[in-house]
């Protein structure tokens, strides 16, 4: 962040009190808190009440939920606060309360990221089973809580003392957070891409009707949308480094932090929704004959059998690997 000169201070308007020109409209709609939250309801209720195979993967996106909830609440609570305005026509009493809820966002946005991607891998281990598919998981999952430590400690203590931050009255010794906080979005965007992205080589693998083909390749194909909010996050963090006018700056920062919580997700949630809206909606949603592993039976993620499962709960590697035994006994 930058300091505005005085040359650049004497061209201020006057400050706008009442109605001034703002980015609110904007914070309003991209933040939506009740969308996570309806995917969470429908992926707990499907899988907990529907299917009860509740998992270590669903528990673990829960508490991504808990941490990543306040984060896409704060924008819209910031408004009150200055967000969204030009530095002209922010008040000083506004300064503290802001910047003890970046603070804190700080500390969440990273703990809320990194859990939502090892639940997915978690996820992963259930749909893809294999050596490859846990070497891939495991390696992700450690990778992502180091940085994500490395991450909060630096949020953490980035100013001495702590009060510092939001005080404007304590004397800062903060030390600079600009390459930190890029390194760290660089490191997180790679992690994204690598994480959500990683079913498309399975899913290319598998012989299946076309319409199952598409479906599963659009549903991971949502972690594409993550990719490239964290790829704009990066480059609004720059933007907001190197102007004055933080807080007008400062709300696409907060916009694509949200939109990169939300679709995270609204994606890993996705292949728990089916079992809901099977029921709502048997015939867009109801499980076909293709996706039968046995005569009446489907086998679920977690190896129970349900003649009723949805595809998305089973091992897809078993798709293929029923379809490679149907082969070899027509050639015999």
């Amino acid at each position: 962040m930058v300091s505005p000169t005085p040359e650049e201070q004497s061209q201020w308007p006057t400050p706008n009190y009442s109605d001034p020109v703002n980015l609110h409209a904007m914070v309003l709609g991209f933040t939506v808190p009740s969308l996570i939250l309806s995917i969470a309801w429908i992926r707990f209720y499907g899988k907990g009440l529907l299917r009860q195979i509740l998992g270590l993967d669903d528990y673990i996106m829960l508490a991504a939920m808990v941490f990543a909830l306040p984060v896409t609440i704060f924008p819209m609570v910031g408004l009150n606060f200055g967000l969204g305005l030009h530095i002209w026509d922010l008040k000083s009493e506004w300064h503290t309360p802001y910047w003890k809820m970046v603070y804190t966002a700080d500390l969440l946005f990273p703990m809320a990221c990194s859990l939502t991607k090892i639940s997915l891998c978690l996820t992963y281990l259930n749909l893809f089973p294999g050596p490859s598919t846990k070497i891939f998981c495991y390696t992700m999952s450690t990778f992502v809580s180091c940085y994500t430590v490395a991450c909060i400690f630096m949020s953490l203590f980035q100013c001495s003392p702590i009060a510092s931050f939001w005080d404007s009255s304590v004397e800062p010794k903060c030390i600079d957070m600009r390459i930190a906080l890029e390194v760290i979005a660089a490191l997180n965007s790679f992690s994204d891409c690598v994480v959500y992205l990683w079913p498309a080589k399975p899913l290319w693998s598998l012989q299946l009707p076309l319409r199952q083909r598409i479906g599963l390749i659009c549903l991971f194909g949502i972690g594409l949308l993550v990719c490239v909010t964290g790829i704009l996050r990066m480059y609004y963090l720059k933007v907001f480094f190197e102007s004055y006018d933080m807080l007008w700056h400062g709300t696409a920062v907060w916009i694509v932090m949200v939109l990169e919580l939300d679709i995270g997700i609204i994606c890993g949630c996705l292949s728990g929704v089916k079992p809901v809206m099977s029921v709502l909606f048997p015939a867009l949603f109801g499980s076909s004959q293709h996706s039968q592993v046995g005569e009446g039976t489907r086998i679920t993620a977690y190896g129970r059998p349900n003649t009723h499962q949805s595809f998305m709960f089973k091992a897809l590697s078993e798709v293929s690997s029923k379809q490679e035994c149907d082969r070899e006994e027509w050639d015999e």
